[in-house]
């Protein structure tokens, strides 16, 4: 029973995590636009509609934590400050947007990018102890348990650790002044250490891109990885130069977006459940009837095996090839 509690723990964790952070994908594709709007525009009650959906979405998931804080002691205090620091910069930019304040708001929502950023961080730290110690009570059970992760296993490893170098980095970024800004030789002194410690994650991700490569692993993976490391040298490039202006504040916190990303669509993938190899064997058994589309009742028990399907609890590309599959025999 401790087991199967702790792993309903994890999954409700990952599932957190993964909304946070598409809500964070969707802060920044707004705060694109509240940077690039016109003051007469007609799209600024639009997106504050919008803002105030992704501020009742991003509530929902603190909603859910909090019930969560009730059956694992992996929440944290900060997590909720950091989360309510993201619904209160959330809820300012949906002001400034009604007011068409578009600078304004872009900064809110940079502001509410960044919290949400650094709550995912937190909420992965702590799922993997979770997970580590779930591994540590299932020791000795069987063998062949918790074998079958490797290679994506290091590859999540090495993101999680250059997305928290990363946090590092932006938060020691936050102490320094912005453009025309005069530092003091101690700020410049840690600025040479962010900029090399910056120089060490691109490294890193320089070698994981390497990796994908010569292992012939997904072009899309590898095509984002190429575009961090470029990401993180025009950053570099602005920390060596002392020209640290708000565009390289937001160009971090979208590198660190992107990292958190890439860690949990690596953790999604390990989540999904271990195929097991059987002996072949005949199977006997009446296969349904056919669906007969051109009746109601047809049509409806089509819907039902549809909502039967989902229910099963399948991935989400399966889950989207049923319901795919269902729509073409519903539109013939």
């Amino acid at each position: 029973m401790q087991k199967n509690s702790s792993k309903e723990a994890v999954r409700e964790m990952q599932r957190s995590i993964n909304d946070m952070l598409a809500l964070s994908k969707q802060e920044e594709q707004l705060k694109r636009e509240s940077q690039s709007m016109d003051p007469n525009s007609t799209k600024f009650q639009q997106n504050a509609q919008q803002q105030a959906k992704l501020k009742q979405s991003l509530n929902d998931v603190a909603n859910r934590m909090a019930q969560l804080s009730q059956k694992s002691f992996a929440v944290t205090p900060e997590m909720a400050q950091e989360i309510g620091t993201a619904l209160k910069e959330m809820q300012q930019a949906t002001q400034e947007l009604s007011n068409r304040q578009g600078q304004q708001a872009a900064q809110s929502q940079n502001d509410a990018m960044a919290a949400m950023n650094r709550a995912s961080m937190q909420m992965q730290d702590a799922m993997n102890k979770m997970q580590g110690e779930g591994e540590g009570e299932g020791e000795g059970e069987g063998e062949g348990q918790g074998k079958g992760k490797g290679s994506g296993q290091g590859f999540m490893q090495k993101m999680q650790n250059a997305a928290q170098q990363q946090q590092g980095i932006n938060q020691g970024m936050q102490q320094m002044p912005g453009q025309g800004g005069q530092m003091s030789p101690q700020q410049q002194a840690e600025m040479g250490r962010l900029a090399g410690q910056q120089g060490r994650v691109q490294k890193s991700i320089q070698d994981l891109a390497k990796e994908q490569k010569q292992s012939g692993g997904d072009k899309k993976a590898l095509g984002d990885l190429e575009k961090l490391a470029q990401d993180m040298q025009e950053v570099m490039s602005d920390m060596q130069s002392g020209n640290i202006t708000e565009a390289t504040r937001q160009r971090q916190e979208k590198i660190l977006s992107r990292l958190l990303d890439a860690s949990r669509s690596m953790n999604e993938r390990d989540f999904e459940k271990q195929r097991e190899s059987q002996s072949g064997r005949d199977v006997i058994r009446q296969s349904p009837t056919a669906l007969d589309l051109n009746t109601k009742e047809g049509k409806e028990r089509a819907m039902q095996e549809l909502m039967r399907s989902i229910q099963q609890g399948y991935s989400k590309d399966y889950e989207a090839l049923i319901r795919q599959y269902f729509e073409a025999l519903n539109k013939k």
